[in-house]
């Protein structure tokens, strides 16, 4: 929207204020100016674009239930703070920057079932939704190779090896869906079978 707007009004910003003005909407815009793989640090300003030639597919799955930022943000912030060693990334040097890019890379040329990111809000919402759980082991049986949630939710997805396999997955799902403890389980959701974007907005 606010790349339309500076086009529309010819107000003549810079990728690098309209960034900002992204920033101060919320730290996790100015990333979505340009898509891709990044590692994103600081308030969300610092953005660090990764090399990244994967080929796979998405099956994402909203719940009929919301997750509130707010406290989802409360919960993981009592559950860090409790953790020794927790290294917060707002507060990493130019050498860790390195060294934590290097390690996402390497982790990125794995395949999909050996991929160890870890969403830190999973453990807290699968505590809280149980639904989670049941969704969790719901898209692994349909094939999906890597399961976790989006940020602090609420959707959750899984990874398949190429955009196909993700649809035939959303494919069986919906026809178990048709009664049964699936179809009580799926009930209201929504299922999208998608490609990621390699990039996208480009402001220059």
């Amino acid at each position: 929207l606010l790349v339309l707007l500076n086009k529309a009004f010819s107000t003549g910003l810079g990728p690098g204020e309209i960034a900002e003005l992204g920033l101060s909407i919320g730290s996790d815009v100015p990333f979505f100016f340009n898509g891709g793989t990044a590692l994103v640090h600081g308030r969300g300003e610092l953005i660090e674009r990764l090399p990244s030639s994967r080929e796979f597919g998405i099956l994402l799955i909203q719940p009929s239930f919301g997750v509130a930022t707010p406290w989802a943000y409360g919960a993981l912030d009592s559950y860090r703070a409790g953790r020794r060693g927790y290294a917060d990334l707002c507060q990493w040097d130019a050498r860790a920057v390195e060294a934590k890019k290097r390690e996402i890379v390497e982790e990125l040329e794995k395949p999909l079932s050996d991929w160890g990111f870890v969403n830190d809000f999973a453990p807290l919402l699968y505590r809280e939704y149980p639904a989670y759980g049941r969704l969790d082991l719901l898209l692994r049986s349909a094939g999906a190779a890597f399961v976790s949630i989006s940020g602090s939710g609420s959707s959750i997805y899984g990874l398949f090896d190429n955009p196909e396999k993700a649809l035939e997955a959303k494919e069986r799902l919906l026809e178990a869906a048709v009664g049964g403890a699936t179809g009580k389980l799926l009930y209201g959701m929504g299922l999208h079978a998608i490609k990621p974007l390699e990039t996208s907005l480009r402001l220059g």
